[in-house]
Protein backbone atom coordinates (compact mmCIF):
# COMPACT_ATOMS: atom_id res chain seq x y z
CA UNK A 1 0.00 0.00 0.00
CA UNK A 2 1.78 3.14 -1.00
CA UNK A 3 -0.72 5.77 -2.05
CA UNK A 4 -3.88 7.57 -0.85
CA UNK A 5 -2.94 6.67 2.29
CA UNK A 6 -4.43 8.00 5.68
CA UNK A 7 -1.69 8.21 7.97
CA UNK A 8 -0.82 8.45 11.91
CA UNK A 9 -0.27 6.59 14.98
CA UNK A 10 -1.87 3.59 16.41
CA UNK A 11 -3.98 5.82 19.12
CA UNK A 12 -4.87 7.96 16.94
CA UNK A 13 -7.62 5.18 14.95
CA UNK A 14 -7.71 2.92 18.11
CA UNK A 15 -8.52 2.50 21.93
CA UNK A 16 -5.72 0.68 22.90
CA UNK A 17 -6.89 -2.09 25.56
CA UNK A 18 -4.73 -4.56 28.24
CA UNK A 19 -6.79 -7.49 29.95
CA UNK A 20 -6.01 -8.69 33.11
CA UNK A 21 -5.16 -12.35 35.00
CA UNK A 22 -7.41 -12.81 37.97
CA UNK A 23 -4.80 -13.85 41.33
CA UNK A 24 -3.89 -17.51 40.63
CA UNK A 25 -3.86 -18.01 44.61
CA UNK A 26 -7.78 -17.34 44.38
CA UNK A 27 -9.69 -20.75 43.11
CA UNK A 28 -13.20 -18.58 43.24
CA UNK A 29 -11.49 -17.24 40.17
CA UNK A 30 -10.68 -20.04 38.10
CA UNK A 31 -12.54 -22.85 39.41
CA UNK A 32 -14.93 -23.75 37.25
CA UNK A 33 -14.87 -20.78 35.14
CA UNK A 34 -16.89 -20.45 31.95
CA UNK A 35 -15.42 -17.92 30.60
CA UNK A 36 -12.63 -17.91 27.57
CA UNK A 37 -9.60 -16.14 29.12
CA UNK A 38 -6.81 -15.94 26.66
CA UNK A 39 -3.36 -16.67 27.06
CA UNK A 40 -0.40 -16.39 24.54
CA UNK A 41 0.23 -19.73 24.41
CA UNK A 42 -3.85 -19.89 23.07
CA UNK A 43 -2.69 -17.56 19.95
CA UNK A 44 -0.94 -18.26 16.80
CA UNK A 45 -2.80 -21.40 15.79
CA UNK A 46 -5.71 -20.02 14.00
CA UNK A 47 -6.83 -16.40 12.69
CA UNK A 48 -9.98 -16.25 14.51
CA UNK A 49 -10.08 -17.53 18.35
CA UNK A 50 -12.84 -18.63 20.63
CA UNK A 51 -11.49 -21.87 22.43
CA UNK A 52 -8.75 -20.91 25.36
CA UNK A 53 -7.02 -23.82 27.07
CA UNK A 54 -8.38 -21.69 30.65
CA UNK A 55 -11.46 -20.16 31.80
CA UNK A 56 -12.13 -17.75 34.74
CA UNK A 57 -15.49 -17.68 36.68
CA UNK A 58 -18.02 -14.70 36.57
CA UNK A 59 -16.44 -13.68 40.51
CA UNK A 60 -12.85 -13.02 38.91
CA UNK A 61 -14.33 -10.69 36.29
CA UNK A 62 -16.44 -8.93 38.82
CA UNK A 63 -13.71 -8.50 41.45
CA UNK A 64 -11.12 -7.62 39.19
CA UNK A 65 -12.82 -5.61 37.19
CA UNK A 66 -12.80 -7.42 33.79
CA UNK A 67 -13.99 -5.94 30.32
CA UNK A 68 -14.42 -8.34 27.49
CA UNK A 69 -13.03 -7.64 24.30
CA UNK A 70 -16.19 -7.59 21.89
CA UNK A 71 -16.71 -10.03 18.97
CA UNK A 72 -14.59 -9.23 15.65
CA UNK A 73 -11.95 -7.33 16.77
CA UNK A 74 -8.45 -7.70 16.71
CA UNK A 75 -5.99 -8.97 19.60
CA UNK A 76 -2.20 -9.14 19.71
CA UNK A 77 0.18 -9.89 22.20
CA UNK A 78 2.62 -7.30 22.97
CA UNK A 79 5.02 -8.93 25.55
CA UNK A 80 7.42 -12.23 26.01
CA UNK A 81 6.44 -13.22 22.08
CA UNK A 82 5.05 -10.26 20.31
CA UNK A 83 3.16 -10.38 17.20
CA UNK A 84 0.49 -13.49 17.62
CA UNK A 85 -2.58 -11.58 16.26
CA UNK A 86 -6.32 -13.04 16.29
CA UNK A 87 -9.83 -12.23 15.19
CA UNK A 88 -12.34 -12.52 18.10
CA UNK A 89 -15.08 -14.93 17.11
CA UNK A 90 -17.47 -14.05 20.32
CA UNK A 91 -17.47 -11.87 23.22
CA UNK A 92 -13.74 -12.64 25.07
CA UNK A 93 -11.24 -11.76 27.91
CA UNK A 94 -7.33 -11.65 27.98
CA UNK A 95 -4.08 -11.30 29.87
CA UNK A 96 -1.84 -8.55 30.67
CA UNK A 97 0.39 -9.48 27.54
CA UNK A 98 -2.19 -9.48 24.71
CA UNK A 99 -3.75 -6.00 23.77
CA UNK A 100 -6.99 -5.58 21.73
CA UNK A 101 -7.37 -2.67 19.01
CA UNK A 102 -10.63 -1.20 19.21
CA UNK A 103 -11.29 0.96 16.04
CA UNK A 104 -12.52 4.71 16.96
CA UNK A 105 -16.12 5.46 16.19
CA UNK A 106 -15.11 8.06 13.49
CA UNK A 107 -12.89 5.54 11.90
CA UNK A 108 -15.03 1.78 12.65
CA UNK A 109 -16.49 1.87 8.68
CA UNK A 110 -13.13 3.18 7.51
CA UNK A 111 -11.15 0.14 8.64
CA UNK A 112 -11.56 -3.66 7.58
CA UNK A 113 -11.25 -5.99 10.40
CA UNK A 114 -8.89 -8.16 8.27
CA UNK A 115 -7.20 -5.25 7.47
CA UNK A 116 -6.13 -4.75 10.90
CA UNK A 117 -5.71 -8.02 11.56
CA UNK A 118 -3.19 -8.75 8.27
CA UNK A 119 -0.87 -5.20 9.17
CA UNK A 120 -0.46 -5.72 12.78
CA UNK A 121 0.55 -9.96 11.51
CA UNK A 122 2.64 -8.66 9.01
CA UNK A 123 4.24 -5.43 10.45
CA UNK A 124 8.13 -5.82 11.53
CA UNK A 125 7.77 -5.76 15.70
CA UNK A 126 11.78 -5.28 17.11
CA UNK A 127 12.72 -3.88 14.10
CA UNK A 128 13.10 -7.31 12.23
CA UNK A 129 11.71 -9.66 9.74
CA UNK A 130 10.19 -11.93 11.98
CA UNK A 131 6.45 -11.72 12.84
CA UNK A 132 6.73 -13.02 16.37
CA UNK A 133 9.52 -11.67 18.27
CA UNK A 134 11.03 -13.72 21.34
CA UNK A 135 12.42 -11.38 24.36
CA UNK A 136 11.29 -8.00 22.49
CA UNK A 137 8.98 -6.15 24.74
CA UNK A 138 6.52 -3.09 23.76
CA UNK A 139 4.35 -1.43 26.17
CA UNK A 140 1.34 0.35 25.72
CA UNK A 141 3.30 3.27 25.19
CA UNK A 142 5.62 2.75 22.70
CA UNK A 143 2.39 0.58 20.62
CA UNK A 144 0.45 3.58 20.59
CA UNK A 145 3.34 5.56 19.39
CA UNK A 146 3.32 2.23 16.61
CA UNK A 147 2.67 4.08 12.84
CA UNK A 148 -0.62 2.85 11.03
CA UNK A 149 -2.10 3.98 7.82
CA UNK A 150 -4.85 2.64 5.32
CA UNK A 151 -5.86 2.55 2.33
CA UNK A 152 -9.86 3.44 0.93
CA UNK A 153 -11.87 0.38 0.79
CA UNK A 154 -11.59 -0.56 -2.45
CA UNK A 155 -7.52 -1.20 -1.77
CA UNK A 156 -8.44 -2.94 1.11
CA UNK A 157 -10.42 -5.41 -0.18
CA UNK A 158 -8.13 -6.28 -2.22
CA UNK A 159 -4.95 -7.07 -0.03
CA UNK A 160 -7.37 -9.13 1.99
CA UNK A 161 -8.68 -11.30 -0.61
CA UNK A 162 -5.28 -12.04 -1.77
CA UNK A 163 -4.07 -12.66 1.90
CA UNK A 164 -7.14 -14.38 2.63
CA UNK A 165 -6.56 -16.89 -0.44
CA UNK A 166 -3.06 -17.80 0.89
CA UNK A 167 -4.05 -17.66 4.51
CA UNK A 168 -7.31 -20.39 4.05
CA UNK A 169 -5.26 -22.79 2.60
CA UNK A 170 -2.75 -22.20 5.30
CA UNK A 171 -5.97 -23.21 7.78
CA UNK A 172 -7.01 -25.85 5.83
CA UNK A 173 -3.03 -27.61 6.17
CA UNK A 174 -3.58 -26.97 9.63
CA UNK A 175 -6.92 -28.47 10.08
CA UNK A 176 -5.25 -31.38 8.41
CA UNK A 177 -2.47 -31.69 11.03
CA UNK A 178 -5.35 -31.65 13.76
CA UNK A 179 -6.98 -34.57 12.39
CA UNK A 180 -3.16 -36.42 11.84
CA UNK A 181 -3.11 -36.23 15.70
CA UNK A 182 -6.51 -36.86 16.49
CA UNK A 183 -5.89 -40.05 14.27
CA UNK A 184 -2.45 -40.64 16.78
CA UNK A 185 -4.82 -40.19 20.16
CA UNK A 186 -7.44 -42.45 18.30
CA UNK A 187 -4.91 -45.47 18.01
CA UNK A 188 -3.07 -44.51 21.41
CA UNK A 189 -6.46 -45.29 23.46
CA UNK A 190 -7.63 -48.15 20.53
CA UNK A 191 -4.10 -50.29 21.74
CA UNK A 192 -3.81 -49.50 25.41
CA UNK A 193 -6.71 -47.47 26.51
CA UNK A 194 -6.35 -44.94 29.22
CA UNK A 195 -2.60 -45.22 30.78
CA UNK A 196 -3.97 -44.33 34.45
CA UNK A 197 -6.93 -46.40 34.95
CA UNK A 198 -5.74 -49.59 32.57
CA UNK A 199 -9.04 -50.66 31.16
CA UNK A 200 -7.24 -53.58 29.43
CA UNK A 201 -5.42 -54.58 32.52
CA UNK A 202 -1.82 -54.57 31.38
CA UNK A 203 1.17 -54.85 33.94
CA UNK A 204 1.42 -51.43 35.35
CA UNK A 205 4.52 -49.96 37.57
CA UNK A 206 5.29 -46.70 39.07
CA UNK A 207 7.34 -45.04 37.14
CA UNK A 208 10.89 -45.11 39.11
CA UNK A 209 10.76 -48.80 38.58
CA UNK A 210 11.60 -49.29 35.22
CA UNK A 211 13.53 -45.69 35.14
CA UNK A 212 15.91 -42.86 37.00
CA UNK A 213 14.65 -39.35 36.77
CA UNK A 214 16.86 -36.43 37.32
CA UNK A 215 16.41 -32.71 37.34
CA UNK A 216 18.03 -30.62 35.40
CA UNK A 217 21.20 -28.39 36.95
CA UNK A 218 20.26 -24.90 39.29
CA UNK A 219 21.43 -22.93 41.66
CA UNK A 220 24.85 -21.95 40.96
CA UNK A 221 25.70 -24.19 38.25
CA UNK A 222 24.34 -22.43 35.36
CA UNK A 223 23.53 -18.68 35.46
CA UNK A 224 21.88 -16.75 32.00
CA UNK A 225 25.53 -15.33 31.32
CA UNK A 226 26.70 -19.00 30.60
CA UNK A 227 23.96 -18.85 27.81
CA UNK A 228 26.03 -18.15 24.09
CA UNK A 229 24.78 -18.70 20.76
CA UNK A 230 25.90 -21.57 18.65
CA UNK A 231 26.97 -24.11 21.49
CA UNK A 232 25.57 -26.94 22.56
CA UNK A 233 21.81 -26.51 23.28
CA UNK A 234 19.59 -26.50 26.08
CA UNK A 235 16.15 -28.27 26.22
CA UNK A 236 13.60 -26.19 28.70
CA UNK A 237 9.94 -26.32 28.74
CA UNK A 238 9.86 -23.27 25.82
CA UNK A 239 11.76 -25.79 23.82
CA UNK A 240 9.16 -28.97 23.95
CA UNK A 241 6.57 -28.59 21.70
CA UNK A 242 4.07 -31.01 20.31
CA UNK A 243 6.25 -34.39 21.80
CA UNK A 244 9.22 -33.06 20.24
CA UNK A 245 11.94 -30.61 21.03
CA UNK A 246 12.53 -27.06 18.89
CA UNK A 247 15.68 -25.37 19.85
CA UNK A 248 16.56 -21.83 19.64
CA UNK A 249 20.84 -21.51 19.05
CA UNK A 250 21.00 -18.64 21.74
CA UNK A 251 20.49 -21.00 24.61
CA UNK A 252 23.04 -23.10 24.55
CA UNK A 253 26.54 -23.46 26.57
CA UNK A 254 30.22 -23.83 25.39
CA UNK A 255 32.17 -26.78 25.85
CA UNK A 256 33.82 -26.20 28.81
CA UNK A 257 30.74 -25.80 30.70
CA UNK A 258 29.29 -28.70 28.87
CA UNK A 259 32.07 -30.94 30.23
CA UNK A 260 31.22 -29.78 33.69
CA UNK A 261 27.75 -30.43 33.27
CA UNK A 262 28.18 -33.87 31.36
CA UNK A 263 26.48 -35.64 33.86
CA UNK A 264 22.95 -33.51 32.85
CA UNK A 265 23.36 -34.08 28.85
CA UNK A 266 20.32 -36.18 27.23
CA UNK A 267 20.82 -39.07 24.99
CA UNK A 268 18.44 -40.78 22.52
CA UNK A 269 15.05 -42.25 23.68
CA UNK A 270 15.48 -40.08 27.16
CA UNK A 271 11.85 -38.17 27.66
CA UNK A 272 12.29 -34.64 29.05
CA UNK A 273 9.49 -33.08 31.56
CA UNK A 274 8.71 -28.94 32.28
CA UNK A 275 8.62 -28.51 35.81
CA UNK A 276 7.01 -25.95 36.14
CA UNK A 277 4.34 -24.15 34.68
CA UNK A 278 2.47 -25.83 31.70
CA UNK A 279 2.67 -29.09 34.01
CA UNK A 280 2.57 -32.26 32.14
CA UNK A 281 5.13 -30.28 28.99
CA UNK A 282 7.10 -33.03 27.64
CA UNK A 283 9.62 -34.18 24.48
CA UNK A 284 11.32 -37.03 23.39
CA UNK A 285 15.03 -36.32 22.27
CA UNK A 286 16.21 -38.37 19.30
CA UNK A 287 19.29 -38.53 18.20
CA UNK A 288 19.25 -35.13 16.35
CA UNK A 289 19.11 -34.07 20.24
CA UNK A 290 21.50 -36.24 21.52
CA UNK A 291 24.28 -34.54 23.94
CA UNK A 292 22.02 -31.82 24.57
CA UNK A 293 21.92 -30.21 28.19
CA UNK A 294 18.76 -30.63 30.54
CA UNK A 295 18.19 -26.88 30.96
CA UNK A 296 17.08 -25.30 34.39
CA UNK A 297 13.67 -25.75 34.16
CA UNK A 298 13.30 -29.09 32.98
CA UNK A 299 14.13 -33.13 34.45
CA UNK A 300 14.23 -36.19 32.31
CA UNK A 301 13.87 -39.74 32.38
CA UNK A 302 16.12 -42.44 31.14
CA UNK A 303 14.79 -45.92 31.12
CA UNK A 304 16.29 -49.11 32.33
CA UNK A 305 14.53 -51.37 30.93
CA UNK A 306 13.25 -52.05 27.71
CA UNK A 307 10.60 -49.82 26.81
CA UNK A 308 9.73 -48.58 23.37
CA UNK A 309 10.54 -44.33 24.00
CA UNK A 310 7.78 -43.38 21.37
CA UNK A 311 5.42 -45.61 23.42
CA UNK A 312 6.01 -43.96 26.85
CA UNK A 313 6.35 -40.84 25.27
CA UNK A 314 2.35 -40.87 24.45
CA UNK A 315 1.31 -42.29 28.31
CA UNK A 316 3.19 -39.28 29.28
CA UNK A 317 1.07 -36.70 26.91
CA UNK A 318 -2.37 -38.20 27.71
CA UNK A 319 -4.42 -36.11 29.89
CA UNK A 320 -4.85 -38.34 32.59
CA UNK A 321 -1.20 -38.00 33.34
CA UNK A 322 -1.19 -34.27 32.62
CA UNK A 323 -3.98 -34.39 35.72
CA UNK A 324 -2.11 -36.86 37.68
CA UNK A 325 0.89 -34.81 37.86
CA UNK A 326 -1.30 -31.05 38.31
CA UNK A 327 -3.19 -32.87 41.28
CA UNK A 328 0.67 -33.54 42.76
CA UNK A 329 2.13 -30.58 41.83
CA UNK A 330 3.24 -28.26 44.23
CA UNK A 331 3.25 -24.04 44.78
CA UNK A 332 0.56 -21.44 45.02
CA UNK A 333 1.51 -19.00 42.33
CA UNK A 334 3.14 -21.37 39.81
CA UNK A 335 2.96 -25.05 39.75
CA UNK A 336 5.72 -27.68 39.74
CA UNK A 337 6.81 -31.26 39.76
CA UNK A 338 10.01 -32.90 41.18
CA UNK A 339 11.52 -36.28 40.21
CA UNK A 340 9.33 -37.45 43.64
CA UNK A 341 6.10 -36.47 41.46
CA UNK A 342 7.09 -38.24 38.69
CA UNK A 343 8.68 -40.95 39.60
CA UNK A 344 5.45 -41.65 41.00
CA UNK A 345 3.34 -41.38 37.52
CA UNK A 346 1.90 -45.23 36.72
CA UNK A 347 3.26 -46.43 33.88
CA UNK A 348 1.57 -49.28 32.00
CA UNK A 349 3.54 -51.97 30.62
CA UNK A 350 1.81 -53.49 27.54
CA UNK A 351 3.83 -56.55 25.50
CA UNK A 352 7.33 -54.80 23.67
CA UNK A 353 5.54 -55.97 20.21
CA UNK A 354 2.58 -54.31 20.65
CA UNK A 355 4.51 -50.88 22.10
CA UNK A 356 6.50 -51.32 18.63
CA UNK A 357 3.64 -51.77 16.98
CA UNK A 358 1.94 -48.49 17.65
CA UNK A 359 5.22 -46.83 17.19
CA UNK A 360 5.65 -47.98 13.73
CA UNK A 361 2.06 -46.35 13.20
CA UNK A 362 3.14 -43.23 14.97
CA UNK A 363 5.58 -42.83 12.87
CA UNK A 364 4.00 -42.95 9.53
CA UNK A 365 1.75 -40.45 11.03
CA UNK A 366 4.52 -38.03 11.83
CA UNK A 367 6.25 -38.39 8.48
CA UNK A 368 2.60 -37.23 7.11
CA UNK A 369 2.81 -34.48 9.05
CA UNK A 370 6.28 -33.51 8.34
CA UNK A 371 4.95 -33.16 4.80
CA UNK A 372 1.88 -30.86 6.21
CA UNK A 373 4.33 -29.00 7.85
CA UNK A 374 6.90 -28.27 4.70
CA UNK A 375 3.82 -27.25 2.99
CA UNK A 376 2.26 -24.79 5.59
CA UNK A 377 6.01 -23.58 6.17
CA UNK A 378 6.55 -22.79 2.47
CA UNK A 379 2.50 -21.00 2.50
CA UNK A 380 3.84 -18.72 5.14
CA UNK A 381 6.82 -17.55 3.34
CA UNK A 382 4.68 -16.43 0.53
CA UNK A 383 2.16 -15.04 2.93
CA UNK A 384 4.96 -12.92 5.08
CA UNK A 385 6.53 -12.02 1.35
CA UNK A 386 2.47 -10.34 0.17
CA UNK A 387 1.87 -8.91 3.28
CA UNK A 388 5.87 -6.72 2.90
CA UNK A 389 4.50 -6.03 -0.70
CA UNK A 390 0.89 -4.82 1.04
CA UNK A 391 2.08 -3.09 4.20
CA UNK A 392 5.62 -2.45 4.26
Amino acid sequence: MKHNLTKGRMDDFFILRMGKTPPRDNSDYWLNGTNNWVAISDMGKSKYISATSECITDKGIADCNMVPVPTNTVIMSFKLSIGKTAITSKPIFTNEAIMSFLPKTEFADNILVDYIYYYLLGHRWGGTGKKAVMGVTLNKASLSATPFSFPSLADQKQAIAELNKINETIEDCRELLRNLDALAQSLFYDFFGDPVTNPKGFIQNKLKEVAIVKIGPFGSLLHKEDYINGGTPLVNPVHMLNGYVKIDKDFSIDDDKKELLSSYLLRTNDIVFGRRGDIGRCALITAEEDGFLCGTGSLFVRFYTQINSLFALWCFMQPSVKKFLIDKAKGATMLNINCGIVESIPLILPPLELQEKFAERIEQIEAQKKVVESTIAELQTLLDSRMDYWFN
